[in-house]
């Protein structure tokens, strides 16, 4: 019995202790003892797949491993560069989903088991691409009012969770102006400034990303036409103007000069002239005087208290225009008599200049901004630009093919604008007297023409009843109306460049923008 107990102890404690011994002395060439299974390096995956559901993935790989605790994907965008790691799947699970991935997107996915030893080699790369959101097309923007736009587009992005719209003036950056949360095709942008350019574009969007953007559309804000109170007061409008200070004159049949106050539209003051018809007016620059011409008559009244400064009566000709000189002294006039007669306004009896060159009726002048030049447009299809010191003919402007009937000069005095019974409105470089540009689209003859202070924009009026405007800086026609009522002889802008005001042979005066 003693034995068998001291064999037990041997080995029990004795046995343990001669193996690890025996263990310390073998030689580095002898094999270690194997590692557990979860020491050893698993298998790596196989046969990875790649579901694209719109912006979801799902990757589903064959788990060939018997000894992981998991599987870690690595996810690269756009190319196989940068992977960074996307996700876990737990033991024995493979696959994953990915969601809210960016839209239009290629992704590059790899996967790798792991325990508590090791990690596997990665699986063969897969490959996936997201559903693009489709960018909005046709987007459209049309005038509301003075101060809103509308927007209407297409919706191609049947995925989109809703719109971003964006907005722009010229010269300025783009700015997200509102999200709309829903599937909408139009918006009233009623944020907008009087009188002012705007573009729009617009995107869809989802949780993870944007479509491109749409097309972009530009409108301009007006003042939608209207009749005022001052209509009706003249007969046969034959020419308008307004003043610096914004009264605006109308003449026309009657005889009678009519002023009003623009910003409220009643009537300031009228002058009688004794005439039955009057052709033409003009203010003085700094708007203390007015000129009128009737059909053998010429007169300038000081608007300060309506007194006559000068008078010419009993002409043998027809006067078409009359013009102030920026210096306030001067009233030039022309004519059937295809001359330009420069007059001092204390001396009605002799002309102090007199030009000539046209061979046919004068039908428009006016004076550039500095005086030094006077532009005129005639019937025998030409405008002439005169140095008023020498009387001389600086620049001929040939282009047009029949009578001009309305010259300007912009503001800053380096444009001229022409308009003709050849439908066309031209603008000529001054100096030099090229010729810049044609503007598109009057349909009829070109009665009147005028060029707004700010020297932004162009109007015309003329025997279709229309009102165009386009931009000076390209020649982009901006806007068309056509509820002026008969003929359109006359149009301005006011002093603010934030109407234009149109007249005719409907005995109305429209505010038109």
């Amino acid at each position: 019995m003693k034995m068998l107990k001291i064999g037990f102890i041997l080995f029990t404690y004795l046995l343990p202790a001669l193996l690890l011994l025996t263990t310390i002395g073998c030689s580095p060439d002898d094999e270690p003892l194997p590692l557990p299974p979860s020491q050893r390096k698993p298998m790596a995956p196989r046969n990875l797949q790649v579901t694209v559901t719109q912006q979801d993935i799902l990757l589903h790989w064959e788990d060939v491993s018997d000894n992981e605790l998991g599987f870690v994907v690595y996810e690269s965008a756009v190319n196989q560069d940068n992977f960074v790691k996307a996700g876990n799947a737990g033991i024995s699970v493979n696959e994953l989903w990915l969601h809210s991935r960016a839209p239009g997107t290629d992704f590059y996915y790899k996967v790798a088991a792991y325990n508590a030893g090791d990690t596997s080699d990665y699986c063969a790369v897969g490959h996936g691409y997201t559903d693009p959101v489709i960018a909005p097309a046709n987007l459209r923007a049309t005038i509301q009012s003075r101060t809103a736009i509308e927007l209407r587009w297409e919706d191609n992005a049947t995925t989109a969770t809703g719109f971003k719209i964006e907005r722009k003036v010229p010269g300025g950056e783009w700015s997200e102006i509102v999200k709309i949360n829903e599937r909408l095709i139009s918006y009233v942008d009623t944020t907008c400034l009087p009188k002012t350019f705007y573009s729009y574009r617009v995107r869809g969007f989802i949780p993870s990303g944007h479509s491109d953007y749409s097309n972009e559309a530009t409108e301009l804000t007006q003042w939608v036409g209207i009749d005022r109170a001052f209509a009706n007061l003249v007969l046969n409008i034959k020419s308008l103007t307004i003043s610096s200070g914004n009264i605006l004159a109308v003449v026309g049949t009657g005889g009678d000069i009519v002023m009003y106050t623009f910003d409220d539209g009643w009537p300031h003051k009228r002058i009688s002239t004794g005439n039955n018809t009057l052709n033409c007016v003009a203010f003085s620059p700094d708007g203390a005087n007015i000129a009128v011409a009737g059909d053998l008559s010429v007169q300038v009244f000081r608007l300060r208290d309506d007194s006559l400064l000068f008078k010419l009566d009993g002409l043998s000709q027809v006067i078409n225009s009359v013009a102030l000189s920026p210096d306030g002294q001067h009233v030039a006039t022309a004519g059937s008599d295809m001359k330009i007669n420069i007059w001092k306004l204390t001396d009605n009896l002799n002309p102090v200049t007199q030009m000539t060159g046209h061979i046919q009726m004068i039908n428009s002048i006016a004076y550039s901004p500095d005086g030094l030049l006077i532009a005129s447009g005639s019937t025998d299809n030409s405008v002439h630009v005169f140095n008023v010191s020498t009387a001389g003919i600086e620049y001929k402007l040939l282009g047009h093919i029949a009578a001009v009937n309305a010259v300007v000069f912009s503001v800053d005095g380096s444009k001229i604008v022409s308009g003709s019974i050849d439908r066309t409105v031209k603008v000529w470089s001054i100096p030099g007297g090229a010729l810049q540009r044609t503007l598109p689209e009057p349909e009829n003859w070109v009665w009147a023409v005028a060029i707004s202070p700010n020297g932004s924009y162009i109007a015309a009026t003329g025997e279709d009843s229309t009102m165009h405007v386009w931009s000076t800086d390209d020649g982009k026609l901006l806007r068309t109306s056509y509820d002026l009522g008969g003929v359109g002889r006359a149009i301005s802008f006011s002093s603010n460049s934030e109407y234009v005001i149109a007249g005719g042979d409907e005995y109305r005066t429209k505010v038109l923008w």
